[in-house]
């Protein structure tokens, strides 16, 4: 198929761009004679000469180029809708959303998503989470995009889910940009399994709490890595936890005062300290933890971790004590190019690469019809309705005033 398309689009080039060319030349030409005659010999002309135009053009490409020439001129119809379906969902200019659609066109046709409409969406969602500026390059948008959709592909994560879960960590000043955000993100699932796969949800739920800690998207991954490894039921139980702790140790209550006494911290030092964010918070995570793990009777280190976890120690059970700040980083792994390997593996094989290599084709006669023939063709419609339009207009008013006042046959006649 590949194959074909190739061949189709090599010898289809040069008749198209003839095509085009007489096209455009015989539309602006007849239309301004169309304002003249009142669409009179102008329009039979234009009429006449089109038909040899679209005859000769279309038996010179032959018919696996003119097979190829008809979808293209069929999808870039379809991107005009699409263009205009990404400038509603974003509020943007018409340039814009164009710009957009051909970024969507090339996700589609470097094998990222199924389908152009598919890449319009994602873009959207990028977009509209905030992970990127409105005047990001196109190469920005392809690389950001392509890696949210790889991610969502790969570990079947809601797309529009994962787009957010980005967007809150950058939002909460939880990863530099949106690489790095998606490199944890990527790392995260491939080393976590299935018990893993609400962590989109996760990070949309508690980035606002790992950032009241003191923590990074990698300092959260990594606690939740850990967790898992030591039986917890997902991430969501572990950030749970992390966010009760949050409350609990910043809530000047008579459980927490006892905890905290239990394990041998100043409570109001505790709670000004880790109210206050930011290292200070992260320190007295670790304090906490370490204090915890310390205490040697059973009964006394689940009551020390119920005043300051509330009922998710319980719920995390043994898998509390292996949460560790000071090492999760490390335990997380090294992150970073890990959305974009996955990329290269998910696509970098013998039957992507035809696949991109017709698609590529595929899209580059569409965006040549796109900008080449529909406008010239647009340009008739505007003239047809402006022009020729109100000239039929007044003959039909000519014709149905006249049409009581016919004179009639000699009598008898039929």
């Amino acid at each position: 198929m590949a194959v074909e398309v190739g061949m189709g689009y090599v010898s289809i080039v040069p008749e198209v761009e003839g095509f085009a060319a007489e096209l455009q030349r015989q539309v602006t030409g007849p239309a301004e004679n169309a304002g003249q005659d009142a669409g009179g010999a102008a329009g039979e002309g234009f009429t006449g000469k089109m038909g040899g135009v679209l005859k000769g053009g279309l038996a010179a490409v032959g018919i696996a180029a003119a097979a190829l020439l008809t979808k293209g001129f069929m999808d870039a119809l379809d991107q005009t809708r699409i263009d205009g379906r990404i400038q509603a969902s974003l509020g943007s200019t018409p340039a814009e959303a164009k710009r957009y659609g051909e970024a969507a066109g090339q996700l589609y046709a470097h094998g990222i998503t199924e389908s152009v409409e598919e890449a319009a969406s994602a873009i959207s969602g990028v977009m509209r989470s905030g992970i990127l500026p409105p005047d990001a390059t196109n190469a920005q948008i392809e690389e950001i995009t392509g890696k949210v959709a790889n991610l969502s592909d790969v570990f079947e994560l809601d797309l529009g889910q994962t787009s957010n879960a980005v967007g809150q960590i950058l939002k909460n000043g939880l990863a530099k940009d949106g690489s790095e955000a998606l490199d944890i993100l990527t790392a995260g699932m491939q080393r976590m399994g299935p018990r893993a796969d609400d962590m989109a949800d996760t990070f949309n739920e508690y980035s606002t709490k790992f950032r009241d800690l003191g923590l990074s998207a990698a300092d959260a991954m990594g606690l939740m890595s850990q967790g898992l490894q030591a039986g917890a039921r997902d991430t969501d139980t572990v950030a749970d936890a992390l966010k009760e702790f949050q409350i609990r140790a910043t809530d000047g209550s008579t459980a927490s005062a006892e905890a905290y006494k239990a394990i041998g911290l100043n409570a109001e030092e505790m709670t000004r300290k880790i109210a206050a964010g930011g290292p200070g918070a992260k320190a007295g995570l670790q304090q906490v933890l370490d204090g915890i793990k310390a205490i040697k009777e059973p009964a006394e280190q689940n009551a020390a971790a119920v005043g300051l976890f509330g009922t998710k120690a319980e719920d995390l059970g043994q898998a509390l004590f292996a949460i560790d700040p000071s090492t999760a980083v490390k335990a997380l792994g090294d992150t970073a190019g890990a959305a974009t390997n996955m990329g290269d593996a998910l696509h970098n094989n013998a039957a992507s690469k035809i696949e991109q290599f017709k698609r590529t084709l595929e899209t580059g006669v569409t965006n040549f019809i796109g900008n080449s023939v529909l406008p010239p063709l647009i340009s008739l419609a505007s003239t047809v309705g402006s022009v020729l339009g109100p000239a039929l207009s007044t003959a039909r008013t000519v014709v149905g005033g006249s049409s009581g006042r016919l004179p009639r046959g000699p009598a008898g006649s039929r």
